[in-house]
């Protein structure tokens, strides 16, 4: 089947400066074998493009995980398959980690040698090696895949990258050399020095450089990759949005009612006020007296809200990113706040209550 009989969709995303560069997303028809001579010859075609320093292909990205498998690992009890652990599996090309910009931590890479004919062999993150293997060498360990009954040989261990969320830990990940593995769906990724302005030359070129190798093949899309995780981000953000308003919302609502609960308390009490004054009470003790009286209220409110946020916040654990769910500074820093807009709140009633006339109150009571 000549190449370009393949149907293929690519989706660009570029990245400029010192990161990884994206993607181009394809579906094709056709064996294995030239869809794999596809895949190298796009990359060879793009990694010539002027700014180009590295490219190379993935089934998935980062914060994108295409496929998750069970696993059984060696050293691990041979439970059936529906209740071995999961897996990120990803397909790569041998130049996905220096693309990537991954460091690799033990081990080798892959290469042009890990073919169809050679035997099966895979990097693993950090995290699958410390989770499965802790104070042993992950190098020579055996994998085995979903139904696969030949084991990948793992030859190298990769640092970890957030494949999931940004919020949460890295899952364990397993790399296979796409040329063993060939997947449908694939990323062409591109890592690039240059100015985000000559994006779209260099959008050019590359749709130029993918017509030599197919001229049915359409390249659209074409973004950074801080949309792509903007894109990761949109969720968490919404609704950390709404959970903003909602609080401002609660706080208002909090300090309106200190306010008018205190106005009311001082309204019920002026006639007691008024005799304090006429007893030689000063200003300054009548003024501390009231105050004190608002903050009991509203320090109750602060330990009660510390308590019930150190329970509910566990529901938000899945939206923080890089703070802790019991983090001291922001549970600090939104009870400070809180009794500092409390304090105002009953200062101003608290004053109110200081310029009360002594005679007027008595007579009043």
């Amino acid at each position: 089947m000549p190449p370009t009989s393949h149907r293929v969709l690519l989706r660009w995303v570029e990245e400029f400066a010192a990161s990884t560069g994206a993607a181009a997303v394809r579906w094709c028809d056709g064996s294995a074998q030239e869809y794999e001579a596809l895949c190298d010859q796009l990359v060879e075609q793009v990694q010539r493009l002027p700014g180009v320093r590295s490219a190379a292909v993935a089934s998935a990205l980062p914060l994108n995980p295409s496929r998750f498998s069970p696993a059984l690992l060696e050293g691990q009890p041979p439970v059936p398959l529906p209740q071995r652990p999961l897996m990120t599996l990803q397909m790569i090309s041998p130049s996905y980690f220096k693309t990537m910009g991954t460091p690799l931590l033990s081990g080798r890479a892959f290469t042009e040698h890990d073919d169809a004919r050679a035997p099966t062999v895979a990097i693993v993150n950090q995290t699958l090696a410390r989770r499965y293997w802790p104070n042993e060498n992950a190098i020579g360990k055996k994998i085995y895949p979903g139904r696969l009954t030949v084991p990948l040989l793992v030859v190298g261990v990769a640092a970890d990258v957030k494949n999931i969320t940004l919020a949460g830990e890295p899952s364990p990940e397993i790399y296979m050399p796409y040329a063993q593995r060939p997947w449908r769906t694939m990323h062409l990724i591109l890592r690039t020095a240059g100015d985000p302005h000559l994006l779209a030359l260099l959008a050019d070129a590359a749709r130029r450089q993918v017509a030599m190798v197919d001229q049915d093949q359409p390249v659209t899309s074409v973004r950074t990759m801080e949309e792509v995780l903007a894109e990761s981000r949109t969720q968490p953000r919404l609704i950390m949005l709404l959970l903003g308003l909602f609080s401002g919302t609660a706080l208002l609502l909090a300090v309106v009612g200190i306010y008018g609960t205190l106005s009311y308390l001082v309204a019920q009490r002026k006639p007691e006020l008024g005799i304090r004054i006429a007893l030689g009470a000063g200003r300054n003790d009548i003024l501390a007296m009231v105050i004190r009286q608002g903050m009991t209220i509203a320090l109750t409110g602060v330990v009660i809200g510390l308590a019930l946020s150190v329970v509910l916040t566990r529901l938000l654990s899945t939206l923080l990113y890089q703070v802790s769910e019991t983090d001291p500074l922001t549970y600090g820093s939104a009870a400070l706040l809180f009794t500092a807009i409390a304090l105002l709140a009953s200062y101003v009633p608290a004053r109110r209550a200081t310029r009360a006339d002594p005679t007027l109150a008595v007579r009043s009571g």
